[in-house]
């Protein structure tokens, strides 16, 4: 089956997707760019091993996009799927009109959204534009809100994995008191107990939330004062009042804090997936996030963080949601995990993860683009 992706630039998780999928088809990605500029040349992810990537040539317009009239030319040939996955730039905008103007069927792919009003201008152009494909590609319900937000037939909505993890990156075991103590031992972390979360210090990932919600947790808890440490690895190196920033230090040392951890806290205002949730998850790491984070809404089984221990099912919850923006429900959440008001179980964090790979992923996808139901959508070997 050949296959067309539209994309606009090579990024790791993206990158090690089309590797994956093209190891089932024979995929061909069209970049709009050869990277972001904002970021580090080496974020750019895998060479293109089983699949062909081309660079269009066009006219840039921000870091990471640019206009591409060079699309056209590939929109004509005979591939089976065409997949737009980035339907917000001019490219992706000048591809569905072409492909629309033709009468060429189409399958939108997006990693997530928050849904919006639905009026006005700017989310009319949206509904416009998503709107017009045949079929659409949704990594859970969130998103599938923001699709039929938008013109979206749910009928024809089809749910991926997604993930930035491999079958690999899946530890086979949770981490071992010994492991989680020589970890603690390399990294110089102290304390009992470690909450850990990963980001960009910017305001939308909620860390002042965290921040807030720390001294709340020692209130509640006395018994835990002083034996919680907090580490944010994404930051400036630069500690405020409870929590440790630290720079983000290559995948290796990431891992170690990882396996150090005891839970993972999220405390986004907006994400929409969170693909550090995978990854925790995949070390092992139940995790505590907000009703505003897409991957935590699919992941995760929990539920609430108000329900006590309660019934044998709530003791495999892998996780917990608390209302986003909220320094007191996250406190009540955190504090009953560590308290063991709560069990939050790693092994079900695992199996979790072993789900959401990014073997997974690329299979899932194949089992969407040969089903009957989309076939009949898009019928191939169009003209």
């Amino acid at each position: 089956m050949k296959v067309l992706f539209t994309a606009n630039i090579p990024s790791p998780y993206r990158t090690a997707f089309f590797n994956e999928l093209g190891k089932l088809c024979d995929l061909t990605v069209l970049y709009e760019r050869d990277r972001d500029v904002s970021r580090d040349r080496s974020w750019t992810g895998e060479d293109p091993e089983n699949y062909r990537a081309v660079i269009m040539k066009g006219f840039d317009y921000s870091e990471a996009d640019a206009f591409c009239p060079e699309v056209d030319r590939y929109l004509k040939q005979d591939y089976d799927i065409f997949v737009i996955a980035l339907y917000s730039s001019l490219t992706g905008m000048y591809a569905i009109r072409r492909l629309y103007s033709r009468g060429r069927k189409f399958v939108m792919s997006t990693d997530g959204g928050i849904p919006g009003s639905g009026r006005g201008f700017k989310e009319g152009v949206k509904r416009y534009f998503i709107s017009k494909a045949s079929a659409w590609l949704s990594t859970g319900e969130l998103c599938d809100r923001y699709l039929t937000t938008y013109g979206a037939d749910r009928d024809r909505i089809f749910r991926y994995p997604f993930s930035s993890v491999k079958d690999r990156d899946v530890l086979k075991a949770v981490p071992s008191p010994e492991e989680k103590a020589e970890a603690r031992r390399i990294l110089g972390i102290t304390e009992e107990k470690v909450v850990l979360s990963v980001g960009q210090f910017i305001y939308r990932k909620g860390f002042d939330i965290l921040e807030e919600a720390a001294p709340m947790v020692e209130r509640a808890y006395p018994e835990t004062a002083g034996r919680i440490g907090y580490y944010v690895v994404g930051g400036d190196g630069q500690d405020g009042p409870y929590l440790h920033r630290r720079a983000f230090a290559g995948k290796e040392r990431l891992k170690l804090y990882y396996r150090a951890a005891d839970i993972f806290v999220l405390p986004t205002r907006e994400d929409i997936w969170g693909l550090v949730v995978n990854e925790a998850m995949a070390s092992g790491l139940p995790v505590i996030t907000t009703d505003r984070c897409g991957s935590g809404l699919e992941l995760i089984n929990g539920g609430s963080g108000d329900a006590g221990p309660g019934t044998e099912e709530e003791k495999h919850r892998n996780g917990l949601i608390v209302p986003a923006g909220d320094a007191e429900a996250l406190a009540s959440a955190i504090g009953k995990a560590i308290a063991g008001e709560i069990v939050l179980s790693p092994e079900e964090a695992l199996k979790t993860a072993g789900r959401y790979t990014l073997e997974n992923m690329a299979k899932t996808h194949m089992e969407i683009f040969e089903s009957d139901t989309l076939q009949d959508l898009i019928k191939i070997k169009q003209s």
